[in-house]
């Protein structure tokens, strides 16, 4: 009987967590006509895919320097330019908004990584590509995808979102401004 009980609450539980994921369909950026996939998890409308915009000003990267990468997975940017990035009527995600998707997902396990991943449930899609440490080094393409908020932590560091393929997780953590992680915009 427990066993019946369980598979009943997880089928419920598969059904409203496929029920937030609404895809609304595309946004194209103004400034330079790349079209992104959007979709509203809960109330809040986001890109599903990772930003791509190359600034005429700030510190940005393609994946190991190697533009092939831009079309698939975005730049990489720095804290500050990753800020001002974002278009009109989009903004960085504050942590709050993170929490509150990671919250919709699961919470911090396996079902959140399950979700946000691409070809994932939500529709957010997340594509891991990697970052680049504040020396110029990158790492972990395939591996992990740090996404930048816009709440700092400390007077060198922010806040970012992380899914980790390696132990199939979804967490907040900080690191240095430097660093270069993707940026994926919020609707206003």
């Amino acid at each position: 009987m427990k066993s019946k009980s369980f598979l009943v609450a997880v089928t419920i539980i598969v059904i409203a967590l496929n029920s937030m994921a609404q895809v609304e369909g595309t946004f194209t950026d103004p400034r330079d006509g790349k079209i992104y996939k959007t979709v509203k998890i809960g109330t809040q409308t986001m890109m599903a895919e990772n930003l791509a915009y190359k600034p005429a000003s700030g510190n940005y990267w393609a994946f190991n320097a190697d533009p092939k990468y831009i079309p698939t997975n975005g730049y990489l940017y720095d804290w500050e330019t990753a800020k001002k990035a974002c278009p009109a009527g989009w903004h960085l995600p504050a942590k709050k908004e993170y929490d509150t998707l990671i919250k919709i997902a699961g919470g911090n396990s396996e079902g959140p990584f399950d979700y946000l991943i691409k070809y994932g449930d939500s529709g957010f899609s997340s594509s891991e590509s990697g970052y680049r440490d504040g020396e110029g080094m990158f790492f972990d393409f395939d591996s992990k995808a740090s996404f930048w908020c816009s709440t700092p932590y400390l007077n060198d560091q922010a806040w970012y979102l992380l899914l980790d393929r390696d132990d199939t997780s979804v967490k907040m953590s900080y690191a240095k401004k430097t660093f270069g992680f993707s940026v994926r915009c919020f609707k206003d």
